[in-house]
Order: structure tokens, then C-alpha cells, then sequence
């Protein structure tokens, strides 16, 4: 999930102090912005305008429906399942969704936010929903609309990202390349780094 979300976003995550703060979202839902309805059943998500895949293509409300219906099914048998399976949702208007409970649910912030959240690109994964899920080639290359582009990964070594010239957030990421390396048992992983003085 950590190296997921070099290239993948949310629409919130949690800061450090426990607060839900807006990534893909135009803000955050509440009752004072009428987002968030008064019985618990329902919240409503705007994505900020203007935000793009890695690929060029727009980012809209047709990914977030697509994205619980990935999720929700079975068949893809997604880890973030359980944050999608009992709720519905339907699109507003390109930039919007309404997320609906069966019952007042208190914790409407599960699905779309923090690491079980990212948004999946409708046009790159819809061709392999449900059991198909396992072929997708973004499976191994990410198209995200995070802070880094896709650049290279080895699986059980290394994953590579590059800095997105289109990102949503001025003035970011701070870092041109990122590169996140893994594989191995904590004590090979640790001597590697003692070794190599690379972290």
C-alpha cells in the first residue's frame, strides 16, 4: 500500500493529528457544506477540477463509481473490499458523487479515504474487472494521478517513480525521483543497509 500511494491518491487522507484533509476532494464533506446529510446516510465527494491520470486523461466521477464497483466485487478480490461492500454509490455530474448507506453510518469516511481510498483510472482497469483483475498491466505500472510517475519496478527489489510535471498541488512533490526498495527478511533488508549505508 506505502509504494501504491507514490502513484495512487484518495480523495482525504488522516494528518498526524487526526484530521481528515482533502487529496483528490475539493474539501472535505461536513454538514455546514451540506455534503454530509444530517440522518448519516449519505455524503457527497467533489473532486478538485482540473486533475489528471499520469496518461493526460481527466479524472472524474465516472473513476470513483468505477472504483467502488471494482472493489466491491468478488470476483476482483480486492484488499479494500470490506471499505466498498456496504455502500452505494451514484454520480452527481462529472465532478461529483453521492456515497448512500443502508443505515446512519457514523463512519462515512472508509471508502476513498487514507491507503484503502485511491482512485483507480476507469479507462485503464475497466477492461479487467471482476476475475480478469489479476491481468491488468497497471497491476505492474501504475497510471495514478499521485505526486510520481511510474518509472520502473522489480518485484521483491525496487520501485521507481518520477516527478509528475502535471501534479495537482503547486510547488510538488519536492523531489524530482523517488525510489522505494524492498524484498527480503527484515535481517537481510537491515544488513543490506548496513552494508551499502543505502536507505
Amino acid at each position: 500500500q506505502d509504494a501504491s500511494r507514490i502513484f495512487y491518491e484518495p480523495l482525504a487522507a488522516w494528518d498526524p493529528d487526526g484530521n481528515l484533509v482533502p487529496v483528490l476532494a475539493a474539501s472535505i464533506p461536513s454538514k455546514e457544506n451540506g455534503a454530509l446529510a444530517a440522518d448519516g446516510r449519505s455524503v457527497v465527494w467533489t473532486l478538485k477540477p482540473g486533475v489528471k491520470w499520469h496518461d493526460g486523461k481527466p479524472l472524474t466521477a465516472d473513476d470513483l463509481v468505477f472504483t467502488w464497483e471494482y472493489a466491491r466485487d468478488p470476483a476482483t478480490a480486492a484488499v479494500t473490499a470490506g471499505s466498498y461492500k456496504d455502500c452505494k454509490v451514484e454520480k452527481i455530474d462529472d465532478l461529483s458523487v453521492r456515497v448512500l448507506f443502508d443505515k446512519p453510518t457514523p463512519y462515512w469516511c472508509d471508502a476513498y479515504v487514507g491507503i484503502v481510498g485511491m482512485v483507480l483510472p476507469k479507462h485503464l482497469f475497466g477492461p479487467y474487472s471482476g476475475a480478469k483483475s489479476r491481468d491488468a498491466p497497471q497491476n505492474l505500472a501504475p497510471v495514478g494521478t499521485g505526486p510520481y510517475r511510474f518509472v520502473e519496478f522489480r518485484p521483491g527489489d525496487i520501485v521507481r517513480g518520477e516527478r509528475n510535471p502535471d501534479y495537482h498541488l503547486p510547488n510538488r512533490p519536492y523531489f524530482d525521483t523517488v525510489e522505494m526498495k524492498g524484498g527480503g527478511d527484515a535481517v537481510s533488508a537491515a544488513r543490506a543497509v548496513l552494508q551499502t549505508g543505502e536507505y
